[in-house]
Protein backbone atom coordinates (compact mmCIF):
# COMPACT_ATOMS: atom_id res chain seq x y z
CA UNK A 1 0.00 0.00 0.00
CA UNK A 2 2.17 2.81 -1.22
CA UNK A 3 -0.64 5.33 -1.70
CA UNK A 4 -2.63 4.63 1.44
CA UNK A 5 -4.90 6.86 3.45
CA UNK A 6 -5.04 7.10 7.23
CA UNK A 7 -7.96 4.66 7.23
CA UNK A 8 -5.92 2.17 5.17
CA UNK A 9 -3.02 2.42 7.63
CA UNK A 10 -5.27 1.99 10.67
CA UNK A 11 -6.97 -1.05 9.13
CA UNK A 12 -3.62 -2.53 8.09
CA UNK A 13 -2.26 -2.09 11.59
CA UNK A 14 -5.40 -3.39 13.35
CA UNK A 15 -5.69 -6.46 11.13
CA UNK A 16 -1.93 -7.11 10.97
CA UNK A 17 -2.28 -7.60 7.22
CA UNK A 18 1.40 -8.40 6.67
CA UNK A 19 1.85 -10.45 9.84
CA UNK A 20 0.89 -13.84 11.13
CA UNK A 21 -1.45 -12.87 13.96
CA UNK A 22 -4.42 -14.68 12.44
CA UNK A 23 -2.76 -17.74 10.90
CA UNK A 24 -3.54 -18.92 7.39
CA UNK A 25 -6.20 -17.49 5.07
CA UNK A 26 -8.96 -19.76 6.41
CA UNK A 27 -8.18 -18.81 10.02
CA UNK A 28 -8.00 -15.13 9.07
CA UNK A 29 -11.44 -15.38 7.45
CA UNK A 30 -12.89 -16.96 10.60
CA UNK A 31 -11.37 -14.19 12.74
CA UNK A 32 -12.89 -11.58 10.44
CA UNK A 33 -16.29 -13.27 10.66
CA UNK A 34 -16.05 -13.32 14.45
CA UNK A 35 -15.00 -9.66 14.62
CA UNK A 36 -17.84 -8.70 12.28
CA UNK A 37 -20.39 -10.55 14.41
CA UNK A 38 -19.05 -8.88 17.58
CA UNK A 39 -19.13 -5.47 15.89
CA UNK A 40 -22.72 -5.94 14.73
CA UNK A 41 -23.82 -6.96 18.21
CA UNK A 42 -22.09 -3.92 19.70
CA UNK A 43 -23.77 -1.62 17.18
CA UNK A 44 -27.14 -2.91 18.41
CA UNK A 45 -26.56 -3.45 22.14
CA UNK A 46 -24.49 -0.37 23.03
CA UNK A 47 -27.14 2.22 22.10
CA UNK A 48 -29.83 0.24 23.94
CA UNK A 49 -27.64 0.17 27.07
CA UNK A 50 -26.74 3.86 26.69
CA UNK A 51 -30.42 4.74 26.37
CA UNK A 52 -31.21 2.80 29.53
CA UNK A 53 -28.36 4.46 31.41
CA UNK A 54 -29.58 7.93 30.46
CA UNK A 55 -33.07 6.97 31.63
CA UNK A 56 -31.64 5.72 34.95
CA UNK A 57 -29.00 8.37 35.68
CA UNK A 58 -30.43 11.31 33.76
CA UNK A 59 -28.56 14.40 32.66
CA UNK A 60 -25.11 13.54 34.16
CA UNK A 61 -24.89 10.45 31.96
CA UNK A 62 -25.63 12.25 28.68
CA UNK A 63 -22.24 13.77 27.84
CA UNK A 64 -20.02 10.72 28.48
CA UNK A 65 -22.47 8.38 26.78
CA UNK A 66 -22.92 10.73 23.83
CA UNK A 67 -19.13 10.71 23.42
CA UNK A 68 -19.04 6.92 23.48
CA UNK A 69 -21.96 6.71 21.04
CA UNK A 70 -20.17 9.15 18.71
CA UNK A 71 -17.11 6.90 18.69
CA UNK A 72 -19.28 3.86 17.97
CA UNK A 73 -21.03 5.68 15.13
CA UNK A 74 -17.78 7.07 13.66
CA UNK A 75 -16.12 3.65 13.69
CA UNK A 76 -19.10 2.17 11.82
CA UNK A 77 -18.91 5.06 9.35
CA UNK A 78 -15.16 4.47 8.91
CA UNK A 79 -15.92 0.84 8.07
CA UNK A 80 -18.38 1.90 5.36
CA UNK A 81 -15.87 4.35 3.88
CA UNK A 82 -13.15 1.69 3.90
CA UNK A 83 -15.16 -1.02 2.16
CA UNK A 84 -16.73 1.39 -0.36
CA UNK A 85 -13.27 2.58 -1.37
CA UNK A 86 -12.46 -1.05 -2.12
CA UNK A 87 -15.41 -1.44 -4.47
CA UNK A 88 -17.85 -3.13 -2.10
CA UNK A 89 -21.48 -2.22 -2.75
CA UNK A 90 -22.80 -1.44 0.72
CA UNK A 91 -26.41 -0.97 -0.31
CA UNK A 92 -29.04 -3.52 0.61
CA UNK A 93 -29.90 -5.57 -2.48
CA UNK A 94 -33.30 -6.72 -1.19
CA UNK A 95 -35.23 -5.73 1.91
CA UNK A 96 -36.12 -9.13 3.32
CA UNK A 97 -37.89 -9.66 6.63
CA UNK A 98 -34.64 -10.40 8.56
CA UNK A 99 -33.00 -7.25 7.11
CA UNK A 100 -35.99 -5.12 8.08
CA UNK A 101 -36.01 -6.55 11.61
CA UNK A 102 -32.25 -5.99 11.90
CA UNK A 103 -32.60 -2.43 10.62
CA UNK A 104 -35.39 -1.66 13.11
CA UNK A 105 -33.56 -3.16 16.09
CA UNK A 106 -30.30 -1.60 14.95
CA UNK A 107 -31.63 1.88 14.20
CA UNK A 108 -34.29 2.37 16.86
CA UNK A 109 -31.91 2.62 19.84
CA UNK A 110 -30.00 5.47 18.19
CA UNK A 111 -33.26 7.41 17.84
CA UNK A 112 -34.27 6.58 21.39
CA UNK A 113 -30.86 7.57 22.72
CA UNK A 114 -31.14 10.95 21.02
CA UNK A 115 -34.67 11.33 22.33
CA UNK A 116 -33.86 10.53 25.96
CA UNK A 117 -30.82 12.82 25.82
CA UNK A 118 -32.95 15.70 24.59
CA UNK A 119 -35.64 14.84 27.13
CA UNK A 120 -33.10 14.90 29.97
CA UNK A 121 -32.25 18.52 29.14
CA UNK A 122 -35.52 19.93 27.83
CA UNK A 123 -38.67 18.57 29.40
CA UNK A 124 -41.15 20.80 27.65
CA UNK A 125 -43.83 19.85 25.15
CA UNK A 126 -42.57 22.05 22.30
CA UNK A 127 -39.16 20.41 22.32
CA UNK A 128 -40.69 16.94 22.25
CA UNK A 129 -42.98 17.89 19.38
CA UNK A 130 -39.95 19.20 17.47
CA UNK A 131 -38.06 16.02 18.27
CA UNK A 132 -40.86 13.80 16.97
CA UNK A 133 -41.41 15.93 13.86
CA UNK A 134 -37.68 15.91 13.09
CA UNK A 135 -37.49 12.15 13.63
CA UNK A 136 -40.50 11.58 11.36
CA UNK A 137 -38.99 13.74 8.61
CA UNK A 138 -35.64 11.99 8.94
CA UNK A 139 -37.17 8.52 8.89
CA UNK A 140 -39.36 9.44 5.93
CA UNK A 141 -36.32 10.74 4.05
CA UNK A 142 -34.44 7.51 4.81
CA UNK A 143 -37.37 5.42 3.58
CA UNK A 144 -37.55 7.41 0.33
CA UNK A 145 -33.80 7.01 -0.12
CA UNK A 146 -34.00 3.25 0.46
CA UNK A 147 -36.86 2.89 -2.03
CA UNK A 148 -35.01 4.95 -4.66
CA UNK A 149 -31.83 2.93 -4.13
CA UNK A 150 -33.72 -0.36 -4.44
CA UNK A 151 -35.35 0.87 -7.67
CA UNK A 152 -31.98 1.95 -9.06
CA UNK A 153 -30.53 -1.47 -8.23
CA UNK A 154 -33.36 -3.27 -10.01
CA UNK A 155 -32.88 -1.10 -13.11
CA UNK A 156 -29.10 -1.64 -13.02
CA UNK A 157 -29.58 -5.40 -12.69
CA UNK A 158 -32.07 -5.46 -15.56
CA UNK A 159 -29.72 -3.48 -17.80
CA UNK A 160 -26.82 -5.73 -16.79
CA UNK A 161 -28.82 -8.86 -17.61
CA UNK A 162 -29.98 -7.39 -20.93
CA UNK A 163 -26.36 -6.64 -21.91
CA UNK A 164 -25.29 -10.25 -21.25
CA UNK A 165 -27.86 -11.85 -23.57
Amino acid sequence: MTNSSAIDRVVGWALDLGGESYGDERERLRWYEGMTAAGQLQLIVLPWVATGLVLIFGRPAVLPLALIMSIVYLSAFMTLVYVRRRGVDTGVPRWTRPRIIFAVFGGTPYLLFGGVCVWSYFRDGATLVGLFVGAAIGMGSLAIGFVRDARRRRVDEAVGIADVD
